[in-house]
């Protein structure tokens, strides 16, 4: 029985949680569905979009194709990139201002969009509701009856009215939580699943130990950007005697590598490849999420499962995550000073009850987010999707 073409669609680059959830939709589908990969940004091979899965799924970016298409895109992309010292693969100066000022580059990857779309059954958007892209390929899809879903990345605050015409035309939306679900529920009558994050690093994440002691160790891993407020918590432990492990990459970078330098308790790790992130779980006993604005983020699933306490702003999926322990820990989305007084707590807490704590963190994990739980949501989502 031929398997029905699914295209998974977006910004995707090489490393960063929207690309992790890439990877985790196309897992849940691949075995029962032809899914390919496309980036509408530089991605390359080494992304965690398509880690460990680049032999099952078909994968390129819109640049890519179209470097791989035209001789002339390809010269002069290939004079960019020996200007450029060639810092990325060629295709990665495909954009640049002769091509879109002789070669009508921007009209010209519309069309590698539309030539490609025309091939699949069914297309996933795992996108923020302003991306590049978005009006294009949900018209096109809804005029060539092709289904389209949207996976929303990024907190919904609101839905414009130019927009709200051309999102009724999406035949499924899925949501990280039911905070964004009703967001969006506030502008728009839409049809909707929820469905929330798993750990690629399930099987080694929940072989780690519980175990708790004194001094506690606390962790950061994710993006090194304003809107996590890394700086913030970086400069507070800094000024404390409480041990801090960073982890992960981002503009804020030699920000945060001066901080770690002047200070005895922070240590700034690097990048975590995917495959180590149990590594960095090993190391901490609290992980701390002081994002402004998050979806998930999967980091917070990852400490569950890793049986991890979880220090966090109430961001995201994260309320609904943790709704049903009673000793939550919850600090101030526009003070991180207040997670002085949660310190203090913790340092209260007998190991005893800290290990109760984080068992039940594990205990959710395995009930609602487990890959065999996400998997089969995503599964019955799409078959349900693609039969009506």
């Amino acid at each position: 029985m031929k398997k029905n073409n699914i295209l998974i669609f977006g910004p995707f680059g090489d490393f960063g949680g929207r690309d992790v959830e890439v990877n985790i939709i196309a897992r849940a589908l691949l075995d029962q569905y032809k899914v390919d990969i496309v980036s509408s940004e530089y991605m390359t091979y080494g992304s965690f979009a398509i880690k460990d899965i680049a032999y099952k799924v078909s994968h390129t970016t819109l640049d890519k194709i179209l470097f791989d298409n035209s001789i002339l895109i390809k010269i002069l992309a290939l004079l960019n990139a020996c200007k450029h010292g060639f810092k990325n693969k060629n295709y990665g100066y495909v954009s640049n201002q002769f091509s879109k000022k002789y070669l009508d580059y921007h009209s010209k990857r519309k069309q590698v969009l539309y030539d490609l779309l025309k091939t699949y059954d069914l297309v996933i958007l795992p996108v923020q509701l302003s991306t590049q892209f978005l009006k294009e390929t949900i018209l096109f899809c809804s005029d060539n009856n092709i289904k389209i879903v949207i996976r929303t990345t990024g907190t919904v605050f609101n839905v414009s009215k130019n927009i709200n015409s051309l999102l009724k035309k999406v035949d499924l939306f899925i949501h990280h939580s039911k905070s964004n679900s009703d967001n969006v529920t506030k502008y728009l009558r839409h049809n909707y699943k929820i469905i929330d994050q798993c750990t690629l690093k399930e099987k080694d994440l929940l072989q780690l130990n519980i175990n708790k002691q004194h001094p506690l160790r606390y962790g950061y891993l994710g993006r090194l950007s304003e809107e996590k407020q890394i700086l913030q918590i970086s400069q507070l432990f800094a000024d404390i005697d409480v041990p801090l492990v960073i982890a992960g990459d981002g503009p804020q970078k030699e920000k945060v590598l001066s901080i770690a330098k002047n200070s005895k308790n922070v240590k700034y790790l690097g990048l975590i490849d995917s495959h180590a992130i149990d590594d960095f779980f090993n190391e901490i006993d609290v992980l701390i999420i002081a994002s402004k604005e998050e979806t998930g983020p999967l980091v917070g699933i990852e400490a569950m499962a890793a049986g991890k306490l979880i220090v966090s702003t109430k961001v995201g999926a994260m309320p609904e995550r943790l709704e049903s322990i009673k000793e939550s820990f919850w600090f101030d989305i526009e003070d991180v000073k207040t997670l002085l007084p949660i310190i203090d707590q913790l340092n209260q807490t007998s190991v005893k009850d800290m290990e109760v704590i984080a068992l039940k963190n594990r205990e959710i994990y395995l009930d609602k987010y487990s890959q065999h739980n996400i998997f089969n949501a995503y599964l019955s989502a799409i078959k349900n999707c693609i039969k009506h």
